[in-house]
């Protein structure tokens, strides 16, 4: 689930599989673990790979992952690894997109197309 989505229906699974808040503020957080820990190569990234295929390459993964949370739900180290994996690819997208609008749209319009991707792509 993406990260905003998990936080809508956390409730619901929490009392679906029987989860204390303690456990779904686990699966709710450990999204952040691995946003947190690429942030680092995440800046760099971009720059050794192409922007373009970068971001590609985050949104199949995270892609790839979500479709995997249905059958990890039962697996508590399995969901948890997932969502981290999933934080890790998200991080990666924010430098992703910078360095590709810095790269490719005109300079009296990037702080436009800066905002204009952020509110897109975090709401």
């Amino acid at each position: 689930m993406w990260m905003e989505n998990l936080s809508i229906v956390i409730l619901p699974m929490s009392h679906q599989f029987g989860w204390s808040s303690s456990v779904a503020g686990l699966v709710q957080s450990s999204f952040f673990w691995g946003y947190a820990l690429s942030q680092l190569p995440g800046g760099w990234l971009p720059r050794f790979l192409v922007a373009e295929k970068c971001l590609r390459l985050v949104y199949l993964h995270g892609l790839s992952l979500q479709l995997l949370f249905h059958y990890l739900l039962d697996l508590m180290p399995g969901l948890i690894f997932s969502r981290i994996l999933v934080g890790i690819g998200e991080g990666v997208s924010p430098s992703a997109a910078t360095d590709l609008i810095a790269r490719h749209v005109l300079s009296g319009a990037i702080l436009k197309s800066v905002h204009s991707y952020f509110i897109l792509a975090y709401r």
